[in-house]
């Protein structure tokens, strides 16, 4: 068999893919399908190799089936309850909220009644904890499985953690240190903190920030500007510990024993091999770093036991061995990135050695171009977005970076002798000029927004290019990949603006956020939940549309609606924010604040205000003009949105008083969002009876404090055959406007 790990990759991942979404009889059936397509295999003698494909897609589907099951079924009866953790602390980071995020190896965990001491691994977050690597601690909170995303475009969560490693997210109400653990691991945990420390204490914030994500994997400080300029110029790589920096430590090191020391090269990559391994352990084992060691230990092997290696085979090897580790590595960015990277580069060597005579400026460019083709596709459904500049950018800046990521090791090595000052310094000169430069770049003009494509766009982009590459004449294998690329672009644009209008409910929480988004023509946000909640539900949405936002509507300042739209304000990401004509508060002024930062209009809306164009129009009907009142509730904008023919009503918090008093307004519509999250103090039967909805959404948190929604407004709404959706049971809401009328779609329970 050639190639055979390129074959088995193939089939675990089948199997892993399958052992994901499958259940009961489905997964029955191809189990039986693939064990006897494996007994199939074996009488050919023919084929009789290939039978091991469909053997380890049964594997695959077993180790996937595993690491998504429960941790331990004594710690899963604690979910939920008030607990009491007790464990070492492998590292920890300062989130931007300020909240302290540790990841704890338990030794014990229990409620009082159950106890569970098989050793697991948890993400606890605490308000303000002083932990160190190898604190042996005692947590007290509540022990939460991590849940299925319930929004459009949110981050499986549940996939993700458990990708990482964890069993379990823990809320600590307090945490105290009882004593210290000195065992190796932490003792390594350690030396990172120091590493850390080092450069903060002797650089500037952000080049401190670059430096420690470089050196030791940790990017928790880099702000957002800088990683935004990284992203922009595609070159969001270099701030990974990846095959980027392994490849230039390793090479470093093999050249200075080879060099220096006189060795020969079966000699030198035994020591190479030890301290990659050691580096590689250092950094924080990410998958992209773990693919790097894999291939490069492979290579050394094949070097000191004189073997040749296919590098196909070795990259198929290397993600082989990782998914047998972690099955749900496969659904990780960085592990998929990782290797469709160093795939691409493989392919453009390959098509680099078939172009005929171009001089070494040019084929760098052609060689840097297909890398950007191939991993386009991906970074667009992952990040909704296209660096024009990426080819350029790589051949410039990456071997600049990788001098600085060279003096980065180095002066993290010796960052305990006398000589650790100046090589810092160094670094910290090195990174200064980058900085300067990159201010200088437009880069924001540079990087193209794009709507994320489905998947299956993606799937059949890469069938594209893959079979221009086998298919397709080999000199001119670069031009096929292009026309294929331009067509995938266009599509995509296509797609886009062709897309049916939507209005989105979010389950924010116990808070309000919700979207009407009408292809490329207009955006608009009414409130965005509380602080936090729009980096969970809005911004994930925006960015897969690859838009800002054309209108924020705020109907009140209350945090739970205002908290996430000043997040939007915040990372500009409107054009036009809208609030109620009432008086001020501490929380407007801040919007107030924030919106002038970044040049952003403020408007003050009464009944009767429109924003209009010829597919939409949305009204004001509430406050009335100069209805100036102290509570915030009943200054709520209600907004009424006409789309296409379908009407929707956001009512904001108002009360039964504020009903009243818009009786006498056109408050007919297809679709309700219900006031107050449910409450008594609203949604009267009037009210109700008025609008002659046929649709209402109450967005309210599951088993929120408050009890909502109320059991009287569901009678109502029942009442009046008004058929009811809430955000807590069925995830977020969201209704497509077709032709003939609209279809709703809910994210919990799918």
């Amino acid at each position: 068999m050639r190639r055979p790990f390129v074959w088995f990759v193939l089939g675990l991942a089948v199997g892993i893919i399958g052992g994901m979404y499958l259940t009961g009889l489905k997964a029955a059936a191809v189990f039986i399908f693939c064990v006897a397509s494996a007994l199939g295999f074996s009488y050919k003698n023919r084929i009789f190799e290939y039978m091991y494909v469909p053997l380890l897609a049964v594997i695959g589907f077993m180790l996937c089936r595993s690491a998504m099951g429960t941790a331990d079924i004594s710690s899963e009866k604690i979910v939920g309850r008030e607990s009491v953790v007790v464990g070492t602390v492998r590292n920890y980071y300062i989130t931007e909220s300020g909240k302290t995020a540790v990841t704890v190896k338990t030794k014990s965990i229990t409620d009082g009644n159950i106890t569970c001491e098989k050793s697991q691994k948890i993400f606890l977050t605490a308000e303000d904890a002083e932990v160190h690597a190898g604190d042996v601690i005692e947590a007290h909170g509540k022990l939460y499985c991590f849940e299925e995303p319930t929004n459009p475009y949110q981050t499986d969560y549940r996939i993700y953690m458990k990708s990482k490693g964890y069993d379990y997210s823990f809320w600590c109400d307090d945490i105290r240190k009882i004593s210290t653990d000195n065992g190796i691991i932490y003792k390594i945990e350690k030396a990172r903190e120091n590493v850390n420390r080092f450069f903060d204490e002797n650089m500037g914030e952000s080049e401190a920030a670059i430096a420690k994500a470089l050196t030791t994997g940790y990017k928790y400080d880099i702000p957002d500007n800088t990683e935004k300029t990284f992203r922009n110029l595609g070159i969001s790589h270099v701030l990974a510990v990846s095959g980027l920096h392994v490849s230039l430590v390793s090479g470093i090191l093999f050249a200075l024993l080879r060099v220096v020391f006189k060795m020969r090269k079966r000699t030198a990559a035994v020591p190479t091999a030890i301290f990659l391994t050691a580096y590689f352990i250092f950094t924080g084992c990410s998958p992209s770093a773990a693919r790097a060691v894999i291939m490069t230990l492979t290579a050394f092997a094949a070097l000191v036991f004189y073997k040749n290696s296919d590098r196909y085979n070795t990259i198929a090897f290397s993600a082989f061995i990782l998914l047998c580790i972690n099955p749900l590595y496969l659904w990780n960015v960085s592990f998929q990135l990782s290797f469709l990277g160093i795939t691409s580069v493989v392919l453009a060597l390959d098509i680099i050695k078939n172009i005929g005579r171009t001089s070494k400026t040019a084929k760098a460019f052609i060689f840097s171009v297909i890398i950007w083709i191939i991993t386009t596709p991906l970074t667009m459904y992952y990040f909704g977005g296209v660096s024009l500049i990426a080819p350029i950018a790589n051949i410039v800046i990456v071997p600049y970076i990788s001098i600085v990521t060279g003096a980065a090791v180095v002066s993290s090595a010796v960052s305990a002798t006398p000589i650790g000052a100046a090589t810092v310094r160094f670094l910290d000169c090195l990174l200064e000029f980058y900085n300067l430069a990159a201010d200088k770049i437009p880069s924001e003009v540079l990087y193209m927004s794009t709507a994320k494509p489905s998947l299956y766009a993606v799937i059949i982009m890469y069938i594209l290019i893959f079979a221009c590459l086998i298919f397709g004449t080999k000199k001119y294998a670069n031009r096929f990949m292009i026309g294929a690329f331009s067509a995938f672009m266009v599509l995509q644009c296509v797609v886009n603006k062709t897309a049916p209008a939507e209005i989105v409910f979010f389950d924010a929480g116990q808070g309000d956020a919700s979207i009407i988004h009408i292809s490329e023509k207009f955006t608009a946000v009414v409130d965005g939940g509380p602080s936090g909640e729009a980096e969970n539900t809005v911004i994930p949405y925006l960015n897969a549309k690859g838009e800002k936002t054309d209108v924020l509507f705020i109907t009140h300042m209350d945090s739970d609606h205002s908290g996430g739209a000043l997040e939007l304000i915040e990372n500009d990401m409107t054009e036009l924010v809208v609030v109620s004509d009432t008086k001020h508060n501490e929380i407007l002024d801040k919007v107030i604040d924030e919106a002038d930062k970044n040049n952003i209009e403020v408007y003050y809306a009464s009944a009767g205000d429109k924003f209009v164009t010829d597919r939409y129009t949305v009204e004001c009907l509430y406050p009335f003009y100069g209805d100036m009142t102290a509570e915030e509730n009943e200054s709520s904008l209600v907004l009424k949105a006409d789309i296409d023919g379908i009407k929707i009503l956001f009512t904001g918090d108002i009360e039964y008083e504020d009903e009243i008093r818009l009786m006498d307004s056109d408050i007919e519509c297809d679709i309700i969002k219900i006031a107050h999250h449910g409450s008594n103090t609203s949604s009267s039967a009037d009210f109700i009876e008025k609008t002659n909805a046929d649709i209402a959404v109450i967005e309210a948190g599951e088993n929120n404090i408050y009890g909502f929604p109320h059991k009287q407004v569901l009678d109502t709404l029942e009442e009046y055959g008004v058929e009811t959706y809430i955000t807590g049971e069925n995830g977020a809401v969201k209704v497509v406007l077709k032709k003939d009328g609209y279809d709703v779609k809910t994210y919990k329970g799918r």
